[in-house]
Formats: C-alpha cells, structure tokens, sequence
C-alpha cells in the first residue's frame, strides 16, 4: 500500500469513528433526558396527590358556616418536561406521548384556573363561579394524578384511556362531591 491509501483509509475510519462517537453522545443525552423527565413524573405523582386534597377540601368547604377562603397553591410547573420533551419526543412509544399529553393538558388547565382564581377571586366572582372553579381545579388534578400514577406503574407503555377502572372509579366519586358543594340556587 502507498502512502496515499494509507491516509485514505486513515481518514476512513476516522470519519467513521467520529460519527460512531456522536451516535454514542446522542444516544446517552436522550436516555438522560427520558430519565430526567420521568423522574420528575415520578415527582409530580406525589404533588399531585397532595394538591387534589387541598383542592379537594377547599371545594368542599367553601361557602359552608362563612368560610370563604380555599387553597390550591401555586401552579404545577413541569420544567423538565416542557424544557427537553420536544427533544425526545419521538424516542417514546405513541402510548407514552399520549399519556404524557393528557397529563399535560390536565395540568395546563389547573394552572389556568389558578390563575382565574387570583384574578376574579377579590370580590368579582361570585360565590357559585368559585365553588366552580374549585371543583374543576379538583376534576383537573384529580385526573392528572389518575393518568400520571397509572402511567408510571406501567412505565407508561400502557395507553390510560378513559375507560380504564382508575379513571371510571374517580368519575363514580364526582357525584356525592357536587352534592356538597356550596352552590347558591
């Protein structure tokens, strides 16, 4: 072989050994960002949890013996998720996008009345538009905790449907909730 095949084959096998690299770097960066979001998904199930029972005893209690306050707290954040998803979406299985995609538009909407509440709740809403709101703000955290501890028992390679026993069995509780409500007729 002449020197010229010899660099040839040099610079060859260092091009390939140079894609191979970041095949390898790509590779390694979307299995962290998976764990990355799925871990805070992990996170959120407990948040949740814990914001549906607020929730849950503010609609209950608003209205009832002068109590006009509630608590929901601040918004649900999902930074690691909104921050890299659209990175590695297409790494997930279409059961996974869908779960991740109800999820995200259940907390979406809690946090949009959040923040109706903080804007209307001084005096210009009335007290049924409140224990409305209250009550959807329940439904909203109630259904994201549903499909985001569904999902993660099965790693979300399951799709949650809407005829799956978790979210049947939460609808089935809605009734004896409304019946507490404060709605002034």
């Amino acid at each position: 072989m002449d020197r010229l095949q010899i660099a040839l084959i040099a610079l060859v096998v260092g091009w390939g050994l140079s894609q191979l690299t970041e095949l390898i770097k790509s590779k390694c960066k979307i299995k962290k960002l998976k764990l990355a979001i799925s871990l805070e998904l992990k996170d959120l199930e407990v948040l949740l949890d814990e914001r549906k029972r607020t929730v849950k005893k503010s609609a209950s209690e608003y209205g009832h013996d002068n109590k006009y306050s509630y608590s929901l707290g601040a918004p649900v954040s999902t930074l690691v998720l909104d921050a890299f998803y659209c990175d590695v979406a297409d790494s997930f299985i279409h059961e996974q996008r869908y779960n991740i995609r109800v999820f995200r538009d259940h907390i979406r909407a809690y946090n949009s009345i959040v923040e109706w509440l903080e804007k209307n709740s001084s005096g210009t809403a009335t007290q049924n538009e409140i224990v409305f709101k209250l009550f959807e703000a329940y439904k909203q955290t109630a259904f994201a905790s549903v499909y985001i501890k569904e999902a993660n028992k099965v790693g979300g390679s399951v799709k949650i449907a809407d005829d799956h026993k978790s979210l049947i069995q939460l609808r089935s509780e809605f009734p004896d909730l409304i019946a507490k409500l404060a709605i002034k007729s």
